[in-house]
């Protein structure tokens, strides 16, 4: 159940980067590219913050599910172009295979994107924000992991149990504050939505916390 919610969760990422926002039957060739989006006459703020958010996730999204052995690198690819514009596949695939090449992690590669995309649209980033974006795509693991196991069958309680036992006690308002907001979202857009806010709220505080998934 989780691999069909999770490959709902990659339509929802790509159909929210197209400008303007399509449905995947509405497939253009710039469909979820980086080149499709106009690049603002002055300083980016909130709308590219957000496009460059979902650009950057749904290779996070992918890659994690590579990395898990949940599909294949070739399943990957094939999921890419089917689903993309052609600019979008171009751009994708390329990042795909870096990961077959290099060892990084989908935070690091996500992080990386993240950087592109928000130089390409002027976003007022600096060096350190690298580090900073790929920490909080890191900081994303934890609702991912929540999501899994509420798509499971598991209750709240249940989760929180797990993840308190197997976490520092500091980290318990962090726990158990994440597990209820996902709880709380009842569709894949919503809990993209709260993807959304604890990356770029993340983004704005310049890091996250570690928590452990298990």
């Amino acid at each position: 159940m989780f691999m069909k919610s999770t490959i709902s969760l990659l339509a929802v990422f790509l159909a929210a980067c197209s400008n303007p926002p399509m449905t995947l039957q509405a497939k253009s060739p710039g469909l979820g590219s980086l080149a499709s989006y106009p690049v603002p006459s002055e300083e980016g703020g909130g709308p590219e913050m957000t496009y460059c958010f979902h650009y950057s996730k749904r290779i996070w999204e992918l890659t994690h599910l590579v990395q898990e052995k949940q599909i294949t690198a070739q399943k990957a690819q094939e999921i890419t172009k089917t689903s993309l514009g052609s600019q979008a596949v171009q751009e994708d695939l390329a990042d795909l295979d870096r990961l077959s090449r290099e060892s990084l992690t989908p935070e690091q590669l996500a992080g990386e994107r993240f950087m592109r995309c928000a130089q390409a649209l002027r976003l007022p980033v600096e060096p350190r924000h690298l580090l900073i974006s790929q920490s909080c795509f890191g900081l994303l693991k934890l609702p991912r992991h929540v999501y899994a196991l509420k798509a499971r069958g598991q209750t709240s309680t249940q989760v929180k149990s797990t993840l308190l036992a197997a976490n520092p006690v500091s980290t318990s308002s962090l726990l158990n504050s994440t597990v209820d907001d996902v709880y709380a979202v009842s569709t894949d857009t919503q809990f993209n939505e709260l993807n959304q806010t604890i990356f770029l709220s993340c983004i704005v505080a310049g890091g996250s916390p570690g928590v452990a998934q298990r």
